[in-house]
């Protein structure tokens, strides 16, 4: 039987195992209170079906159950490793390469071209899941990049690869990506994961409804959020008297930074 007024809130992930109406109503008789979709895997038809179940579910039941889509990120991992098994010890040199080869001690493939140019000296590589961590000592901003291990491990074949120290230049998604969610789902996310980049936290995304909206990066915050609620306004998206939650984040190398969340009245 579902609780209500439950202050703690369950999140399920749907697969396929639970990707039907009947799977889904029981879950939501059990007390799921948001379904988040793995935008990683399977295709936008079967993303939309689910949509349109969650949707219809929820005016059968008068229920409020929320859907979070969890866009994929961009895709680093290291290639094929030699008989699948490099067991990485503590103090090793690793040389990571981006031409493609079967991996090894001496020659690791990176699948992001653009590795090399990015990273620095003592920056940190993290591998499956930050399980096996390496630190840069040595790239040649071109095509090879020298790690030395700080945590080792079994490293196997086409492990993906985390550079929490990095400004990675790849682009996470393009505009076009949220259109598609919002105009051509004509749904509205409450919220997103991703990874983030320099180029991207040049803009702030602002989405109300279905409509995107974007801004340019302002030195100054209240003003950065006096033109929002003006952008919101004009497109009829607010009016006087509404609340605006404006939620923002700094990076946790960032020292003398915090996370910020304020409270604005139209």
């Amino acid at each position: 039987m579902r609780q209500k007024h439950s202050r703690t809130k369950v999140i399920a992930t749907l697969g396929p195992a639970s990707d039907s109406k009947d799977i889904i109503h029981k879950m939501i008789n059990k007390g799921v209170d948001v379904f988040r979709l793995n935008f990683s895997h399977s295709t936008q038809d079967e993303h939309l079906k689910l949509i349109n179940i969650i949707k219809d579910l929820n005016l059968e039941l008068g229920t409020n159950v929320s859907i979070l889509a969890d866009l994929q990120g961009p895709k680093l991992r290291v290639g094929e490793v030699e008989n699948d098994l490099l067991n990485l010890e503590e103090g090793d040199i690793i040389t990571f390469v981006t031409e493609k080869c079967l991996g090894t001690r001496d020659h690791l493939y990176m699948s992001y071209q653009e590795f090399p140019k990015d990273v620095n000296p003592v920056e940190i590589i993290l591998i499956d899941d930050g399980k096996i961590k390496l630190e840069v000592t040595e790239t040649n901003k071109n095509d090879a990049v020298k790690a030395k291990v700080i945590y080792g491990g079994p490293l196997t074949s086409n492990k993906g690869v985390n550079l929490p120290d990095t400004k990675v230049s790849l682009h996470v998604f393009l505009k076009q990506t949220f259109q598609m969610l919002f105009l051509h789902w004509n749904m509205m996310l409450t919220g997103w994961a991703c990874l983030l980049c320099e180029k991207l936290l040049n803009k702030i995304s602002i989405v109300w409804g279905i409509q995107p909206l974007y801004l340019s990066t302002y030195d100054n915050l209240d003003m950065a959020i006096h033109e929002s609620i003006e952008i919101l306004k004009a497109e009829k998206l607010l009016k006087e008297g509404d609340r605006v939650i404006h939620v923002g984040s700094t990076p946790l190398k960032l020292h003398g930074s915090t996370n910020m969340t304020k409270v604005s009245y139209v």
